[in-house]
């Protein structure tokens, strides 16, 4: 998902607003632009590094597939 700030700064999960995960601003960027990002690209690779636990989680599809902010909850 992507977070959109009250300023309209746009970042690709609310465990990631920061600097360097910033996509930029939905007032000066056009949304495909946003969702298109390299940064956003990165983002979404981290996806499949789960903890091996995960796999085996019932409720692993309700985190599509993965949450990557928090490994250490696995």
């Amino acid at each position: 998902m992507m977070v959109l700030e009250t300023n309209g700064d746009a970042y690709p999960c609310d465990f990631f607003i920061d600097e360097e995960h910033r996509l930029g601003n939905i007032g000066h960027t056009d949304l495909e632009a946003l969702l298109t990002s390299p940064i956003y690209d990165d983002f979404l690779l981290m996806k499949p590094n789960m903890n091996g636990s995960c796999y085996k989680c019932e409720y692993l599809s309700f985190w599509q597939w993965g949450v990557p902010a928090q490994p250490e909850l696995a």
